[in-house]
């Protein structure tokens, strides 16, 4: 669970965002919730990536954000003949 706290100025709701900031890139399909990064793209041809990105957090006057890594791996498919 993502959490952030605001001082309530505006009033209003905190909006979650990924951005690929100074260092990376949001992985194809992510999205995020305040509950979770998710929705990663199934597609992905890799066995074992890391994507490093920021998670941003906005009240729409007030912005933050934290840089984080993310491990990504596939299982691999064993065949037998």
């Amino acid at each position: 669970m993502l959490t952030a706290t605001d001082d309530g100025q505006p009033v209003g709701t905190l909006e979650f965002s990924l951005v690929p900031g100074t260092s990376g890139a949001v992985p194809q399909g992510a999205t995020i919730t305040q509950e979770a990064i998710s929705q990663l793209d199934a597609q992905l041809s890799f066995k074992e990536v890391r994507f490093t990105f920021d998670v941003r957090v906005s009240d729409g006057v007030l912005t933050d954000f934290e840089t984080i890594t993310v491990m990504w791996w596939r299982k691999s498919t064993l065949c037998r003949y």
